[in-house]
């Protein structure tokens, strides 16, 4: 927020009344010039009216510096009240940054585990399937061999004649 005008306001030190007060005071006592001039008929001008209107205008001067004084605090507190958000904004806007990149780093460490999982589950296929494979060459070897074993003849028997 900024202000319309800068410049500080000057505040007449003087009261309404202390005005009135001079204005009656010379209203009352004429110059002497004037004094000559002046018939003892004429009446003196009646100066109530307008000095209860620069009574009521010194009022509303006060009145009115009054409030400008409640808003020039007001425009200080909103001012201070801006720079604290302002200061909280920027502090949310660094861990903003921070929470994002400790995400991107997460999602790369992710990327790198899933692929390091699938790399580790093909090759526990592939030593499955091996491993599948050996078991079923065994099992055709052990058949064979005893089959083998089986068309020998017995030699334990031509051991012991050997003997």
């Amino acid at each position: 927020m900024s202000r319309g005008s800068e410049k500080p306001v000057h505040v007449v030190a003087e009261t309404p009344r202390s005005v009135r007060e001079e204005i009656l005071q010379s209203a009352k006592m004429p110059e002497p010039a004037e004094q000559q001039a002046s018939s003892p008929i004429e009446s003196p001008f009646d100066i109530s009216a307008p000095l209860a209107r620069i009574e009521g205008t010194g009022q509303f001067i006060e009145s009115c510096l009054q409030r400008i004084r409640e808003l020039e605090t007001l425009v200080e507190q909103s001012e201070n009240k801006q720079a604290e958000t302002a200061v909280q904004l920027r502090d949310a806007t660094q861990r903003t940054t921070e929470v994002e990149q400790a995400l991107a780093f997460e999602r790369e460490r992710s990327a790198r585990a899933e692929k390091l999982a699938a790399a580790v589950a093909r090759r526990a296929k592939e030593l499955e399937l091996a491993r599948s494979d050996a078991h079923q060459k065994l099992e055709t070897l052990a058949g064979a061999l005893e089959g083998t074993f089986r068309e020998l003849p017995d030699l334990r028997g031509s051991l012991r004649a050997a003997a």
